[in-house]
């Protein structure tokens, strides 16, 4: 895992650099690549764990692949924003196929299918 991890964090730095802008220092290149690699860390360790019996290898190498694809704050950020607005359209889903559910299966033949619409999503 840690070798891993530095390795991560060598190539990381070595494009960085390869990429060097003029009119940046390199420190300033280094610190901001840092920073980004600090959020996507934190972004990680957000995710719910997944209790799955995989090789460590296999999982190594998919982390790997994040750090390598996510190029900057925007990109992380646009991650997070779908992520959210997957989350969100999901549960907006299972509110209108349960409130169906209840409308359809409700044993109480007094109650208005208004009331049992209005209640399911209290």
């Amino acid at each position: 895992v840690w070798r891993t991890a530095l390795g991560i964090m060598e190539n990381g730095v070595r494009l960085t650099l390869s990429k060097h802008q003029s009119g940046i220092s390199r420190k300033d290149i280094c610190v901001k690549y840092c920073n980004l690699i600090s959020l996507i860390s934190d972004f990680l360790l957000k995710l719910p764990r997944v209790e799955e019996s995989r090789p460590i290898c296999s999982v190594l190498e998919e982390v790997r692949s994040i750090y390598q694809m996510i190029l900057s704050k925007e990109d992380l950020r646009y991650i997070t924003h779908q992520m959210e607005s997957t989350t969100r359209r999901g549960i907006l889903r299972y509110i209108g196929m349960r409130s169906l559910q209840i409308l359809l299966s409700s044993p109480d033949e007094n109650t208005s299918k208004e009331e049992t619409s209005i209640f399911s999503m209290g």
